[in-house]
């Protein structure tokens, strides 16, 4: 059976963006690696790895590619969100309030950000 993920990601996070309890740092590292590759991604960027799954079935990481989207809009929620899903688990999820962050890469004009 697949889990099914509704986060917050600043519910999660203390005042310098970093897990706000130990015990949610792998969470959380994986939420701002599949937020950076998602928003690299509407970007234009296509040089981060696509994150992959990390349920644990058998003591073993699935591994697997993630498929992910962003939307707009989602019902009862201000803000972006992106879903995620495994295609072969079928562990999936959303996440949102994400904007503004520093893993958040939405926005960002790289093409006038390049060192000179």
């Amino acid at each position: 059976m697949s889990n099914y993920f509704v986060i917050n990601i600043r519910d999660w996070l203390d005042e310098n963006e970093e897990p706000g309890l130990p015990q949610l740092k792998n969470k959380v590292y994986f939420l701002k690696e599949l937020i950076t590759f998602e928003t690299a991604f509407e970007a234009g960027i296509e040089t981060f790895p696509i994150p992959l799954c990390r349920k644990r079935s058998g003591h073993k990481p699935c591994k697997t590619p993630l498929r992910t989207v962003t939307e707009d809009k989602a019902e009862g929620i201000a803000g972006k969100v992106i879903y995620w899903q495994c295609p072969k688990c079928k562990d999936s999820g959303m996440v949102f309030g994400w904007e503004g962050l520093l893993c958040d890469l939405s926005g960002h004009d790289f093409e006038e950000e390049k060192f000179q």
